[in-house]
């Protein structure tokens, strides 16, 4: 598991979690630790890959969530994004297959 601060270059602190799947049971637990260590994040992102996930052979797809702080300690889902490979001109080219977005009452797919 990685995780980096973005303090530098956001004026809000951001903070960004990238995980391997599959990692549903310790998930709770370690969002509300890392959120406990750095209380003055107002964002998270996670970041789950399955590294063996490729345009040929397939597999679990990558997936992106953004969670933001508003008033008091309240988290809410902003988005969630599931990427996947699309045939181009040029190739395969990584494009989001389905994208919720909370924050503009939004859905989309591209599959």
């Amino acid at each position: 598991m990685k995780i980096k601060s973005n303090r530098l270059k956001r004026k809000a602190p951001h903070l960004t979690i990238t995980c391997d799947l599959p990692i549903f049971k310790p998930f709770i637990t370690l969002l509300a630790n890392v959120i406990e260590r750095h209380p003055k994040v107002f964002s998270i992102t996670l970041n789950y890959s399955n590294a063996d996930y490729t345009a040929e052979t397939g597999g679990y797809r990558p997936v992106e969530i953004r969670l933001e702080r508003k008033q008091g300690n309240h988290w809410h889902i902003c988005y969630v994004t599931e990427f996947t490979y699309m045939a181009t001109p040029f190739g395969q080219e990584s494009t989001y297959a389905i994208d919720f977005d909370f924050s503009r009452e939004l859905g989309i797919s591209l599959v």
